[in-house]
């Protein structure tokens, strides 16, 4: 299976939710705005535009609160 650059992000912000302590006890908005921000940096700041970035980070708190 060959996942897309959109999916890789959303797994990694997943990733990050759990495993980043700064992400932890994070308002929703907090926690929008901080995995955007590590989505970047792994990802680079071009790579997703405003829009797209902040709708992925929303897919990675919906999965990650779905496996709880």
């Amino acid at each position: 299976m060959i996942l897309t650059t959109r999916e890789q992000a959303i797994n990694f912000g997943v990733y990050a939710i759990e495993n980043d302590s700064i992400l932890d006890g994070m308002s929703h908005d907090g926690l929008i705005a901080g995995l955007m921000r590590a989505i970047s940096q792994v990802f680079g700041r071009h790579t997703f535009e405003a829009d797209d970035l902040w709708a992925i980070a929303e897919v990675a708190v919906q999965h990650f609160n779905e496996a709880e």
